[in-house]
């Protein structure tokens, strides 16, 4: 049980497989690596599952490392059409459940809300007594991190091998959800409306404790997970 609770706390099977794709991806040429980091970011757009995308990565760069030997790159073996390659992987590979996509988002998150008060309370309030929570700034940072950059990586994920018309396109449409929101917030919510009043530190040590919960429930899931996995073989 101390066991189980040690690798949970500090490091189970995924975030070991995250970091022997790191170290064996140093001896890759800078091509090959360019290539697997736009094939799991295409990958990471997509409904896979986490541990899925990190085995694929851990074949990539085998293969990678097999090319180079023989003078070659990654897109010999796989091919210039690397969407359709993708498109293959996705269809037959295993698709995260909705558990797995709620438990890794919320973590995320709420660093992301950590991270923004933080900066408000430290920098912008210099660790005021009393902080107020207003109806604009409540709207505007959880529209960004629930919408805007989830919406955001997804694109860029589905635009790595497009045309750079495409890529324009989509960049586009992030400039454009920016744009909106800041219209919303500054019409629609021009007249602010303070929502309570809290002690300055206590929303930063709840969102740290939460934090820190959601770390744990989300390397426990892994942690489970990679049960189902003989990635150790490959």
């Amino acid at each position: 049980m101390g066991n189980y609770f040690k690798s949970i706390f500090n490091s189970n099977e995924f975030d070991i497989l995250v970091k022997e794709n790191k170290l064996r991806s140093e001896y890759l040429s800078v091509e090959n690596k360019s290539i697997i980091k736009k094939l799991i970011n295409r990958l990471s757009a997509s409904k896979l599952s986490a541990f899925d995308i990190q085995i694929f990565q851990k074949d990539f760069i085998g293969m990678a490392l097999e090319v180079e030997q023989r003078g070659e790159t990654l897109s010999s073996v796989i091919g210039n059409d690397m969407n359709s390659f993708c498109d293959e992987i996705i269809k037959n590979g295993r698709k995260k459940s909705f558990k797995e996509t709620v438990i890794l988002a919320i973590p995320s998150a709420l660093l992301g809300l950590t991270l923004i008060y933080g900066i408000i309370y430290i920098l912008i309030n210099s660790c005021a007594p009393i902080i107020k929570v207003t109806l604009r700034d409540s709207f505007f940072y959880l529209f960004w991190i629930l919408i805007v950059i989830p919406l955001r990586n997804y694109l860029s994920g589905r635009a790595e091998f497009e045309s750079k018309f495409k890529k324009a396109l989509f960049s586009c449409i992030s400039l454009g959800i920016f744009a909106f929101l800041l219209f919303f917030d500054n019409i629609f919510l021009s007249k602010d409306v303070i929502l309570f009043q809290v002690i300055g530190w206590i929303p930063l040590a709840a969102l740290f404790v939460l934090l820190m919960i959601a770390y744990f429930l989300r390397n426990n899931y892994l942690h489970r997970l990679a049960k189902g996995y003989n990635w150790s073989d490959r």
